[in-house]
């Protein structure tokens, strides 16, 4: 099993951001060794953010990480995000179709 991509961190952080409105993840929910991909993540959002100091993912000191960010802030381009080659993004997508019928 492959670490997960940036992209599925990052979506998995939001879904849960928008799904509870608090945004916790704990890191056993990724593969591999968390920290270097939360390091990886914070990489590829400095190349993006119009701030490169700003921390957009937030570590609880506890194993759980969340985005720095008000739930409102949150939106999903889903026609675009289904469109996505990664199967990581594919199971992350039904995940949340699921979780929407069942709520």
């Amino acid at each position: 099993t492959r670490r997960p991509s940036a992209l599925a961190i990052l979506l998995r952080l939001a879904l849960q951001l928008h799904g509870d409105g608090d945004g916790w993840v704990h890191g056993g929910e990724f593969q591999g060794r968390v920290q270097q991909a939360m390091s990886h993540v914070r990489k590829d959002l400095r190349t993006i953010l119009p701030d490169p100091q700003a921390e957009l993912v937030e570590n609880d000191g506890y194993g759980s990480y969340r985005l720095a960010l008000p739930p409102d802030h949150v939106t999903f381009d889903w026609e675009q995000i289904r469109k996505h080659w990664d199967g990581q993004i594919t199971r992350l997508v039904q995940h949340a179709a699921g979780r929407a019928k069942a709520g």
